[in-house]
């Protein structure tokens, strides 16, 4: 039985010497964490000194940037007083000078569309009165001989008279055509 007491004995007491080891480890790790703090301190009072003489030299700076602006600003009353200074905006002409040029491009080519749709549209037309004189019987190819020297010889007038004729045509044969229609639905007979 004395083994057996002897063996929970040694059992117990390897178990204290174990943690009697990692005690001492630590307070090893607190004694190196302890230089390193005192280390710090020291690093923390040289900075602590140099940020006081770097506030020192920022207020230095500071008392040299208000006087050179005390003195900028007494250069610049002084030039403004012997050379005024004026400005000139030149968007607002730049602007308009451009708007004007779209413009003028814009009337510039609508004026050459219209001009090509008329040319185009004379061509056609004189391409059809050639045709027909082409292949018309004699009587008709008279009356396109006829209307071509009348052209010739005063185009504005006959033009106006051919549009005069043609809308009371053009009248005539609506009057006609609705006489037509009212004979239809049983009236005049």
């Amino acid at each position: 039985m004395e083994d057996i007491v002897l063996n929970e004995v040694t059992k117990a007491l390897d178990g204290q010497t174990e943690r009697l080891q990692q005690q001492g480890e630590e307070i090893k790790k607190l004694q190196e964490d302890r230089v390193e703090l005192f280390g710090l301190k020291g690093d923390l009072v040289d900075l602590q000194s140099k940020l006081e003489q770097t506030s020192a030299t920022i207020s230095r700076f500071q008392a040299i940037a208000g006087q050179l602006r005390m003195e900028v600003n007494g250069y610049r009353k002084e030039l403004s007083r012997l050379h005024p200074i004026s400005h000139h905006h030149h968007f607002p002409k730049i602007a308009i000078l451009i708007i004007v040029q779209i413009v003028i491009i814009g009337g510039l080519s609508a004026g050459w569309w219209s001009a090509w749709r008329n040319g185009l549209t004379f061509r056609n037309a004189d391409t059809q009165i050639k045709y027909m004189g082409l292949h018309a019987d004699s009587e008709l190819r008279e009356h396109l001989h006829f209307a071509d020297s009348l052209v010739s010889s005063d185009p504005d007038n006959i033009r106006d008279s051919l549009l005069h004729i043609r809308e009371i045509r053009f009248q005539y044969l609506k009057t006609m055509d609705k006489a037509e229609e009212l004979k239809r639905q049983g009236y005049g007979k």
